[in-house]
């Protein structure tokens, strides 16, 4: 073919019927061929036969030549249809590819466009039309196009303007203005208009409208149900390519409800764009979905540990007993036999469910228990601490009151396991291990201590440590329910907004945990420079000073002014000096690069050898000492 062609690939006579509307039109205000193209799978036992195949493409032809439009044919094998019809792009290079939806074929309406159109639509390999509803041949005279500019609305503008001039209709370019929203920049609406014609400004097959609603959704379905407009035409979304893998977009909200027919159009993706697509779909298809029955049964298990019974009180107020009693006893032991009693995991894993359905009264519920078990933890071991004569600050307390990054990295590993071994039942056997490395309990129960002890910042710490494995665990958790088949119902506007609510708290709250973690991690980092630089400073120091003396041990403490406090211990078969204490201060200060305070107990060393008999040393016997007694005075 010379002109690049209208591909129109053809399953059935009544698609190629349906989207007459739009080929015809098109073919003749651009003086393009339609080249109709029918697919055999060798591998479905319902495939077409070739001889089948050609008496349908060639009914299509006889349609073309009845609408004075050229046609050509071809038939193609694949076992897939996408990677088939790609391939043929490559070597024909259409201007458009022309597709048909019927959204009643979809057996999920959590489900995109379905198993030919997704993969297509996802990574166009050229310009792509795709139509639900049924037009006449003769195409449709009055097209409304909403825009906020970009380059699809684009490509739909130039199908439109095609249109129209063939039928000597008209194309309404729709602007609908929504409530300002507080720091988004807002393009003009004449600019909208201007980008979107490009060079057909001046056009008089154009016309503009612009509309006040609460959403641009609304906005455009409440226009094509004025019954003004024959076909509606929309440019694939702009939105992020998470947002559209996870619950769908705009667009195909608006094919499903509208009372006209609808066309989406997509422009050739770019190339960094499609690599991401890829990459995307390829994780998401690697990952198990869920069958229909499976997420039921797993929403119902999640749903009834949110409800208030007995059980979960009891169960939580003995984890945290023995949580209380392991931290004060120094004990690990005990301590993972808390987490195993605790029930707390299944309360925040429903938290991030209830987000991935956009199911608020799950949100809360699942919420409000989580809280009711985390107080019920810290009043148990608060008053544990209070009856213990002997409680103290144990270095497990202590473990868990400087929470770092990799506390975090911990919690978020954790969610992911956690979400994945409730979904798949092959794998539940692996619960015990993640609530044991979850800890959700004993953070608490070393807050309560804490408090009972008044030690404020200990306190502060374990909390803080809860609080990222609590919000780590929910969206964590949350991810990978979305991504083996949990989806918010995209027919629900409130659904999909407390989807995105909880999307946008859970980010601000890990956030906001992540400024403090990232403090007291760079705070450890220090330290343990710190640590290392003065192990190396005093071991050279009495290295040098102190040639005979053996470093046993040393203490340290750092002021805040910034100066360090040691206490040394040597072995030495000698006392030191003045002049070599202040020569092994001053080699530490100088190479640490600051105020060193010093202090240094010899502990003296005896060698003695059994084969060597000490020599006897004479003992001193006492002569008597003369008493001088007073001279007489004379007189």
């Amino acid at each position: 073919m010379t002109t690049s062609p209208i591909l129109v690939p053809v399953a059935s006579t009544a698609e190629v019927i349906a989207l007459a509307g739009i080929w015809a039109p098109l073919a003749r205000a651009e003086s393009r061929p339609v080249l109709f193209v029918h697919v055999i799978r060798p591998t479905e036992p319902w495939h077409r036969s070739r001889e089948q195949a050609a008496h349908l493409l060639q009914e299509a032809v006889d349609l073309a030549s009845s609408l004075n439009v050229a046609a050509e044919t071809q038939i193609i094998s694949g076992y897939d249809v996408a990677t088939a019809l790609r391939e043929l792009i490559a070597d024909v290079k259409p201007t458009l590819l022309l597709l048909h939806w019927d959204a009643a074929t979809l057996a999920d309406r959590r489900e995109r466009l379905g198993r030919v159109l997704d993969p297509l639509l996802d990574n166009p390999p050229c310009d792509v039309l795709v139509m639900r509803g049924d037009l006449p041949p003769n195409g449709a005279r009055r097209i409304l196009i909403p825009t906020a500019g970009g380059p699809n609305v684009a490509l739909a503008a130039r199908v439109a303007r095609s249109i129209a001039h063939a039928t000597e209709g008209r194309v309404t370019l729709l602007y609908v203005r929504t409530p300002p929203r507080p720091g988004r920049e807002v393009m003009p609406a004449e600019e909208v208009f201007r980008v979107t014609m490009g060079h057909w400004v001046g056009d008089p097959v154009f016309e503009t409208r612009v509309i006040e609603a609460k959403g641009v959704f609304q906005g455009i379905l409440k226009e094509a149900q004025s019954g003004e407009y024959d076909l509606l035409f929309v440019g694939a979304t702009e939105e992020g390519i998470l947002r559209r893998v996870l619950v769908g977009d705009v667009p195909r909200r608006l094919a499903a409800q509208s009372p006209i027919p609808v066309g989406i159009a997509e422009r050739k993706a770019p190339r960094a764009r499609t690599v991401a697509r890829r990459l995307i779909r390829r994780v998401d298809a690697l990952l198990p979905k869920l069958a229909e029955h499976e997420r039921v049964e797993l929403y119902r298990r999640l749903q009834e540990s949110t409800r208030a019974h007995l059980d979960f009180n009891v169960r939580m107020a003995l984890s945290a007993l023995i949580a209380a009693l392991g931290l004060l006893l120094n004990s690990p032991a005990v301590i993972i036999g808390a987490m195993l009693v605790a029930p707390l995991m299944s309360a925040v894993l429903a938290i991030g469910l209830g987000v991935a359905l956009g199911d608020a009264r799950m949100v809360r519920r699942a919420a409000y228990r989580t809280a009711q078990g985390g107080l019920l933890a810290v009043f148990i071991s608060l008053g544990v601490a209070w009856l213990d004569p002997l409680a103290e600050i144990t270095p497990e307390i202590a473990a868990r009151a400087r929470p770092t990054l990799l506390d975090l990295g911990v919690a978020l590993a954790s969610g992911v396991a956690g979400g994945y071994a409730l979904s798949r039942k092959d794998v539940q056997e692996a619960l015990p291990g993640v609530a044991i490395a979850v800890a959700l309990v004993p953070p608490l129960s070393a807050t309560g201590i804490s408090l009972a002890l008044g030690k404020w910042r200990v306190a502060a710490g374990a909390f803080l440590l809860y609080i990222t494995n609590t919000v780590s665990i929910a969206g964590a958790g949350g991810l990978v329910f979305l991504l083996v088949g949990f989806r918010p119902y995209i027919w629900s506007r409130v659904r999909l907004r407390v989807f995105w609510r909880g999307v946008v708290g859970m980010t601000l709250l890990l956030l906001l945990v992540l400024v403090p973690l990232v403090w007291l991690t760079q705070e450890n980092i220090a330290e343990a420079q710190l640590r290392r630089a003065l192990d190396d400073a005093v071991r050279s120091a009495v290295e040098d000073v102190v040639a005979d003396g053996i470093l046993v041990g040393y203490t340290w403490t750092e002021e805040d002014n910034g100066a360090i406090r040691l206490d040394v211990q040597l072995q030495a078969q000698r006392s030191l000096s003045y002049r070599e204490v202040t020569q092994l201060q001053d080699a530490i200060a100088a190479q640490l690069g600051r105020p060193v305070g010093l202090k240094i107990v010899v502990i003296p060393v005896f060698a003695l050898d059994p084969k060597v008999p000490p020599t006897p040393t004479p003992t001193p016997t006492r002569t008597p000492t003369p008493t001088w007694t007073p001279s007489a005075t004379p007189t």
